[in-house]
Order: structure tokens, then C-alpha cells, then sequence
């Protein structure tokens, strides 16, 4: 992987998981690590959600091995939120894949 096709620097954020005064439960999303990625955008899907169609944006980034990483994390790529929906390795923990879905706004 060359350091130099790396151009995005990127949040990898983790979800804590806590409750409120009331007893409702609260997610807060804070950041677990922040590094610099390749992103490629892959071709959008549409998806019905009652009787409504929205775009799906999904995009692939490449970093450099990072240990921890997990589906129930998020990307936050300037602001563009992606859920992580797979992980793949690259090499022996050389590099992760990591594709997101966005949701439209």
C-alpha cells in the first residue's frame, strides 16, 4: 500500500452504550481512532423503506492495519457518516478494507 494514495484523513467512531437519569438507554458516539484512508465510492443501491425509495451511499477505504476495529463502528469521512458493514484484511495486517453505508439525509 503506498502512503502517498492516502489522502483523506479519517474518524473511525466507536459507540458507547449508557443510560439517562430516566433510565433510557443513551448512545454517544465518540472517536476511537483518527487515520489517513483511500476512499472509493462504490455504485449507490436503492432500498424501500415504507413505500419510499432512498439512495444508499457506499464506500470502500483503505488504512493501514489498525487493531480493534469492529462492524459496529462508524466512519466519519468530513463530516459523511458511514455504518461499517465488512471488514477485510489486507495482507498479514498490512492494510484493513473497510466498506460503509451511508444513509441519505
Amino acid at each position: 500500500m503506498l502512503a502517498g494514495q492516502l489522502d483523506r484523513f479519517i474518524k473511525i467512531l466507536v459507540v458507547t452504550e449508557t443510560q439517562s437519569a430516566t433510565g433510557d438507554p443513551l448512545s454517544t458516539w465518540s472517536s476511537y481512532a483518527e487515520v489517513w484512508a483511500k476512499r472509493t465510492d462504490l455504485v449507490a443501491n436503492e432500498g424501500a423503506s415504507q413505500d419510499q425509495r432512498a439512495a444508499v451511499g457506499r464506500a470502500t477505504f483503505k488504512i493501514y492495519y489498525l487493531d480493534g476495529v469492529v462492524r459496529k463502528m462508524r466512519i466519519d469521512d468530513d463530516g459523511e457518516i458511514f455504518d461499517v458493514v465488512g471488514i477485510q484484511m489486507l495482507g498479514r495486517r498490512e492494510g484493513l478494507l473497510l466498506t460503509g453505508e451511508s444513509e441519505p439525509a
